[in-house]
């Protein structure tokens, strides 16, 4: 059986008005085993009518990783200096404590009519995120992912046939166990 390991996701990040930064990472989904989406509970988890974008308006993505700040500019757009982005990496690096080189993050930053209220960091690699109150000089509010301990699971089908085997030789290695 040829496997292939190697996974591709999409990363979306959903900015809403009120503070709010949704984040979501996905299979790129194609002709095998990753044909259907994994089951989520939106549904169950999420008010849709409550949920209001932050306008683009008052969004400012900045990216350290100059083949991805190139695509964030618009035909003919200028952009930020090179100087500017790596200040405010500079600056939310230090307070969440990060080492390291700063050429791998994207800072959003947002909150109302432009404010900068909330700044959201993704280092990409290793996968981390930090939430920063932009106004304050503060250690991030929430972190997730630090000490490259982010893991996504790669789907596989299960490998067992019709009559059950596997089942029953999962069940008599517990036996096993037991009678030791």
């Amino acid at each position: 059986n040829n496997v292939n390991l190697e996974e591709e996701l999409n990363l979306s990040v959903h900015l809403h008005e009120d503070g709010v930064a949704r984040i979501r990472i996905t299979e790129v989904l194609g002709d095998d085993v990753r044909s259907t989406p994994r089951w989520t509970s939106d549904e169950l988890v999420l008010n849709e009518k409550e949920m209001i974008g932050a306008g683009e308006e008052t969004v400012q993505i900045v990216s350290t990783d100059t083949s991805i700040q190139s695509k964030l500019l618009l035909d003919g757009e200028e952009g930020i200096s090179q100087e500017v982005v790596e200040q405010v990496v500079k600056s939310l690096t230090q307070r969440a404590k990060v080492d390291g080189p700063n050429d791998n993050f994207i800072v959003l930053s947002y909150g109302p009519s432009g404010s900068k209220q909330w700044q959201l960091m993704l280092q990409l690699e290793p996968f981390s995120v930090y939430f920063f109150r932009g106004t304050d000089d503060s250690p991030p509010m929430i972190v997730a992912g630090t000490g490259g301990l982010t893991h996504f699971e790669i789907r596989r089908d299960k490998e067992c046939n019709s009559s059950g085997s596997s089942a029953k030789g999962a069940a008599e290695g517990k036996q096993q166990r037991k009678s030791t």
